[in-house]
């Protein structure tokens, strides 16, 4: 199934898809045939599941998040011993695109998930972010935590827009917060992580 994107603009003109639009105007066994195909993403969890890893996904971005804690409450009940988890979600209002909220409740409750935080962007007259969640005391000790302490990954996911830049440089200063590293020291701590695969990014525009 799909959906013909269609909204109005701010000058409130109706604006339809390009490519849903033409779509929709096919008859079914008619028209060219159109190739689909599934392009394998960048990001796997670690090999060795004990491994705790921290998560940051705001909007659609939680999408491979969800798979990666569907497969770790699947470990878990299959007896397998699973990493703890950390993940920051971010929307705009609680109330209108809080993406699976009743199933990150479910994973936290059943131990899947150990630390889950919400960052709504529009809830509030100051605009707050996932990274203004990094940046606060409780998520900074537990990301080092996990990160430093425990070995885990750190994941960003989401629109390639400001969001990937502004939680590298909050993670940067986890690191020189909690470790004690300048800017210098911070910078190639980051870029350790990297080259281990232990610091990955799926964006998109």
């Amino acid at each position: 199934y799909g959906a013909v994107v269609q909204y109005k603009s701010r000058i409130n003109r109706i604006k339809r898809g390009i490519c849903s639009s033409w779509l929709a105007s096919i008859s079914p066994g008619q028209g060219p045939k159109i190739p689909i195909w599934v392009k394998s993403g960048t990001m796997t969890l670690p090999k060795d599941p004990s491994i705790p890893i921290v998560m940051v996904g705001p909007g659609t971005g939680c999408a491979i998040f969800r798979a990666f804690l569907q497969e770790r409450d699947h470990h878990r009940k299959s007896g397998i011993e699973s990493g703890d988890s950390i993940f920051l979600f971010g929307c705009r209002h609680a109330k209108m695109d809080f993406l699976y909220g009743e199933e990150w409740a479910s994973l936290v409750s059943n131990g899947t998930l150990k630390y889950f935080g919400v960052a709504y962007s529009r809830d509030s007259n100051k605009k707050f972010y996932v990274q203004n969640l990094i940046a606060q005391n409780q998520w900074s000790e537990r990301i080092w935590e996990f990160i430093h302490k425990r070995g885990g990954s750190f994941y960003i996911s989401g629109a390639a827009k400001k969001m990937p830049q502004d939680v590298r440089n909050a993670l940067k200063l986890v690191v020189q917060q909690q470790g004690g590293f300048d800017d210098e020291g911070s910078e190639k701590y980051l870029k350790f992580l990297e080259m281990k695969n232990r610091f990955l990014t799926e964006t998109w525009y």
